[in-house]
């Protein structure tokens, strides 16, 4: 259980509903997350790699998701490194 997200039923954890897929599927968990990544980048060297990413479409909605937090923080005037690092890791065999 995640924040009231019943996971226990996955038949097979490492290639299933996890990771990115998790992210994505649940905005109201990864937009905090990555807002607080955001923030603590203007007060040292933070670097963020999305984990098992198996296509680009994924990637790219991670991005988007990336950019709709830094408008939401630039909007409130909450300083974070616009040039953060983000990178990917491909897991999947399939990707």
């Amino acid at each position: 259980m995640a924040g009231g997200i019943d996971v226990s039923d996955e038949l097979n954890p490492f290639l299933g509903w996890r990771a990115i897929r998790f992210c994505l599927e649940h905005l109201e968990v990864f937009k905090p997350q990555l807002r607080a990544i955001l923030r603590a980048s203007e007060l040292g060297n933070v670097k963020l790699m999305f984990p098992m990413i198996s296509g680009k479409a994924e990637l790219v909605r991670a991005l988007e998701v990336v950019d709709e937090c830094k408008s939401e923080l630039a909007s409130a005037k909450i300083p974070f490194n616009a040039e953060m690092q983000i990178g990917a890791m491909i897991e999947i065999p399939s990707a």
